[in-house]
């Protein structure tokens, strides 16, 4: 997904509960279009996250994020989208 993140879905939670949905069942991310001077605009969280995932086209949720600056109980993907 492309978004500026502006919207009031993304500011009350709306986005992040499909957001979660969608990862639960396929590879998903979500790409910000403003420019990064604009982000704080924004109600998408942004920063790089290296993952690894055991099989091609695993959903998010099944996906290991090796960020040392991450909660280690990354399971929970809502965490990471709020």
């Amino acid at each position: 997904m492309v978004s500026d993140g502006v919207g009031d879905a993304w500011w009350d939670g709306r986005m992040s509960e499909a957001a979660v949905m969608w990862a639960r069942r396929q590879p998903t991310a979500i790409l910000q279009a403003l420019p990064a001077r604009l982000c704080v605009n924004s109600g998408i969280t942004t920063g790089p996250w290296p993952v690894t995932s055991v099989r091609k086209g695993s959903p998010t949720t099944a996906w290991h994020v090796t960020d040392p600056r991450l909660p280690a109980d990354l399971g929970a993907v809502r965490r990471i989208m709020r």
